[in-house]
């Protein structure tokens, strides 16, 4: 838990993936996985419904609430490769 005034830590995104309902999520370079879903009005993201726009997100921060709160890594994404940015859902 942060306490008052406390900054998110900020971690760069290493690549994307699908979950099993088909949100995307970027895996973070502390080992985090955190959802960037495009979902307005809430989350306005509309890169991540894109290619080329996940392509471009690559090595930008997210804040990272899991490192804010001590959490362990979470599962590398099974069967993932980083080399793919395919629009189908089969990204890394």
């Amino acid at each position: 838990m942060l306490a008052s005034g406390e900054k998110i830590p900020q971690r760069a995104i290493t690549s994307f993936h699908r979950d099993a309902e088909g949100h995307w999520f970027a895996r973070l370079t502390c080992g985090h996985n955190q959802h960037t879903r495009h979902d307005p009005p809430w989350i306005n993201r509309p890169w991540v419904e894109h290619s080329l726009g996940r392509i471009a997100m690559i090595g930008q921060p997210l804040a990272c609430r899991k490192c804010a709160a001590g959490a362990g890594c979470d599962p590398e994404p099974h069967g993932a490769s980083r080399d793919s940015f395919s629009d189908r859902g089969d990204v890394s």
